[in-house]
């Protein structure tokens, strides 16, 4: 059976999650999108997957089929599932890397919404410095982040950092937390560790 998936417009990482959950119900996947980025990652994400990958430009973009050729990620057995280590991941910013602090917001919240749709275990994100504003009234990712404690994660913000930036009554989800223990979280030998 086939799919039709119209990602015209939509940004990375957008096009990749919407052909991943095409594929887990299809056999091949036609998706259209619009930029140079989501034609070279949709078809990364088809190789990774076992397909066989077509690309025709169409007006305004390309048209990627995806079509399965051999088991993939989205086929991994149960069993399998989950053999893989839990992540902490300790966040030190409110934006995703150095250089331009715009293109750093757009990064972190295209990277925290990934989070919610890869199959990985997130067991706790650990918010310290500026990072603490994304976990504060007005912050754009709490979607992502009420999405990540309903997948089981745990949210921690930094007393500390709440209570320089004078933020200790902005805090909107998770709980407080110090170095101390945010260090015993991280040095939990059942996880494996992420800071950016």
């Amino acid at each position: 059976m086939k799919k039709l998936v119209n990602a015209m417009g939509m940004p990375c990482p957008q096009p990749v999650i919407l052909a991943k959950k095409a594929l887990s119900e299809f056999s091949e996947v036609v998706i259209k999108v619009d930029n140079d980025a989501a034609k070279q990652n949709v078809s990364r994400f088809g190789q990774a997957n076992g397909c066989d990958i077509s690309c025709a430009e169409i007006l305004g973009g390309w048209e990627l089929t995806l079509l399965k050729k051999s088991k993939g990620i989205s086929e991994i057995k149960d069993s399998e599932k989950g053999s893989e280590q839990a992540l902490s991941i300790l966040i030190k910013s409110e934006w995703f890397g150095t250089g331009d602090q715009s293109l750093g917001e757009i990064l972190m919240k295209s990277y925290l919404y990934a989070l919610t749709e890869v199959e990985i275990e997130i067991k706790y994100l650990i918010f310290m410095n500026s990072g603490i504003n994304l976990t504060c009234n007005g912050s754009q990712v709490l979607d992502s982040l009420k999405a990540l404690i309903e997948q089981g994660a745990e949210i921690f913000s930094c007393g500390t950092c709440l209570k320089f930036y004078n933020k200790e009554e902005q805090l909107a989800i998770g709980k407080v937390t110090n170095m101390y223990s945010a260090i015993e979280m991280l040095a939990e030998k059942n996880c494996k560790n992420i800071t950016i």
